[in-house]
């Protein structure tokens, strides 16, 4: 008989690919990890991982029962959820797209704690690829990504809109500029995250510029984007909401619109078509939503008592929220 300690053990293996790495996620030693995976491939017949000292891999067969492992896993929680009283605290797995996690994920659970819902988030950031293909397995119960991006076997929620901004610092030419155009970032030190971010690709086509642009710098997170800008080594495209929430108080930096005024793109949450806890992500679209309006607000009051209008109207703004 195959326990359901087995069937978590073998999952936790398949996504660290360590036997050392699951044992801290599941919370046992590696040597009682091991022994349970050993005795599951003497009750099966055949391995499912094969182990040398530098990695661990899937064997074809093992492959097959992890596919099952993962459905009996995803109904024994969906069993559990139901059983669970309304008092229990819920856990929602959520993982954020980079360029996304910044703007977006501490705002999140500092509000969870301060409403002291009965909600525990565990988040995790990465590549949107990844992901999505975590969410399909079932490790994530939900991925906020930006949109446009092709997600299949996945539903897909938009909950925000919003632009891309170029930042600069204020004593740079650009600046002066009252709208930058295409041919300006394009003769300018433009700094940007690294190609394998979806956040680059948005940036570059809201700026008008070639998927195959050259940028001068490519960086792994937002913070250092904004840290290299307030450094003098040239400017960057960030989403308004991360400039917000990064950035709404600093006076060496200047928020400067497009040409092209959007919105460029669509925040959304992506979850599995069979996902039973759809009222519980509806309350986290929600949150989120108040959370960036409220940010992109203070910015707004902050730009007005500086003398300077790079924001659009606080009417804009508030309608920028996408009313579900």
């Amino acid at each position: 008989m195959i326990s359901l300690k087995q069937i978590d053990y073998l999952l936790a293996v398949e996504q660290t690919r360590s036997f050392g790495r699951a044992a801290d996620a599941c919370a046992v030693t590696p040597a009682a990890l091991s022994s349970a995976v050993n005795a599951l491939e003497q009750h099966v017949g055949f391995q499912v991982f094969e182990r040398d000292r530098q990695q661990v891999s899937i064997t074809s067969r093992g492959q097959q029962l992890l596919s099952k492992a993962r459905l009996a896993q995803r109904a024994m929680d969906d069993l559990n959820g139901l059983a669970k009283p309304l008092t229990a605290r819920q856990r929602v797995r959520v993982g954020f797209a980079d360029g996304t996690c910044e703007s977006i994920a501490t705002q999140l659970l500092l509000t969870l704690d301060r409403e002291n819902c009965q909600l525990t988030l565990s988040f995790t950031e990465g590549e949107t690829q990844c992901l999505m293909q975590q969410v399909r397995r079932g490790f994530l119960d939900a991925a906020v990504v930006a949109l446009p991006n092709k997600h299949p076997g996945l539903l897909s929620f938009p909950f925000w809109e919003e632009r891309f901004v170029v930042v600069a610092r204020r004593d740079d030419a650009m600046a002066r500029k009252a709208v930058v155009s295409q041919s300006d970032l394009e003769a300018s030190n433009l700094m940007l995250l690294n190609p394998a971010a979806c956040h680059r690709e948005h940036a570059l086509a809201a700026a008008g510029l070639a998927a195959s642009a050259s940028s001068t710098f490519s960086a792994a997170s937002i913070h250092t984007l904004i840290a290299c800008v307030r450094s003098g080594l040239g400017c960057t495209l960030l989403p308004e909401t991360a400039v917000a929430l990064l950035a709404a108080e600093d006076p060496e930096l200047v928020a400067l619109p497009l040409e092209n005024p959007g919105p460029h793109r669509q925040l959304a949450c992506l979850i599995r078509p069979d996902y039973p806890e759809f009222s519980t992500l509806e309350y986290l679209m929600r949150v989120m939503q108040t959370q960036l309006s409220a940010s992109l607000e203070r910015r707004h009051e902050h730009d007005s008592a500086q003398g300077t209008t790079t924001y659009l109207p606080i009417e804009a703004i508030r309608r920028r929220a996408w009313k579900r």
